[in-house]
């Protein structure tokens, strides 16, 4: 049975909602409860997943004023989205994204053209896989690690068709074909993230990004780059691809498949990670080979 997210609208609701956060907060993680019930619930939106009559996941919004104060989200410019727990048995089945794209539809839905969250460390790629870009540094928040992530709520900018991400496949693989670097790094974000199977961290930035594309030109020289399949979804762009690139010091050729998924904004990559076999490498291969 696949959950069902709604807004909680009565007291039964939200105290579903409090239990899950009781439970994961409070329970799993040790956080206090003065610092779980913080005084906001009474002016947040709270949204739970449902399976039947069990309540599996909740969500909770607020607004984000100028000045920095949580308020109401109604009509806020920056929603504020946190409390996301789901429990333990539903985890990795799909409801936490089903709870932040309900939230995020939501606070859309209601005048706000940016979103926020706190993300506790060891679940950034979730949200990056949502659009979300990592600002500033860590911090402690109730003695775990967090970052602060945002993203944009509005339409513009986003490709939505299938020859748009056509279009700026081809700008990278040209550029990479020709070695161009300037016009390769002029197509990726400034606050960009990478990540590969031999990534245990994704690369930050296109400053630390553009050394990891001159090193693999200095290794090797790239002779294929060809995508077998394109698919769209919002901003999240999903390809097939196979590469093949010549060591320049033993004239080798060396071939993969991969896939991979990236979220455009405005034009530019945001994030790009990719999934391949790094034993389809031969000994000696570069084991970092962006395209």
């Amino acid at each position: 049975m696949s959950p069902v997210v709604r807004l909680a609208e009565s007291p039964a609701d939200r105290l579903a909602a409090w239990r899950i956060r009781e439970q994961v907060f409070i329970g799993e993680q040790g956080i206090s409860e003065s610092e779980e019930r913080d005084g906001l619930d009474d002016v947040a939106w709270h949204l739970v997943a449902w399976e039947g009559e069990s309540a599996v996941g909740t969500a909770r919004i607020l607004g984000l004023a100028e000045d920095g104060r949580l308020i109401s989200p109604a009509g806020s410019a920056v929603a504020k989205i946190g409390r996301m727990a789901v429990v333990p048995q539903k985890r990795r089945l799909g409801v936490g994204r089903q709870l932040l794209d309900a939230a995020l539809d939501l606070a859309r839905r209601h005048g706000s053209d940016r979103a926020e969250l706190s993300a506790q460390e060891y679940v950034l790629p979730f949200y990056e896989q949502a659009g979300f870009c990592v600002e500033g540094t860590p911090y402690l928040e109730a003695g775990i690690p967090h970052r602060k992530m945002s993203r944009s709520l509005s339409e513009e900018g986003r490709v939505s068709t299938l020859a748009e991400a056509r279009a700026l496949f081809e700008k990278r693989r040209a550029a990479w074909l020709a070695g161009d670097v300037d016009s390769y790094l002029a197509l990726w974000a400034d606050d960009m993230t990478f990540q590969s199977p031999v990534h245990a961290e994704p690369l930050r930035g296109r400053d630390a990004f553009a050394g990891l594309v001159r090193q693999s030109l200095e290794f090797s020289r790239p002779l294929r780059f060809d995508f077998a399949h394109i698919a769209v979804e919002g901003s999240v762009i999903l390809a097939e691809w196979t590469i093949a690139i010549e060591r320049r010091d033993t004239k080798s050729v060396i071939a993969w498949r991969g896939m991979s998924a990236c979220e455009v904004r405005d034009g530019k990559i945001r994030w790009w990670r990719e999934y391949w076999n790094p034993a389809d490498l031969v000994s000696g291969a570069p084991s970092e080979t962006p395209r």
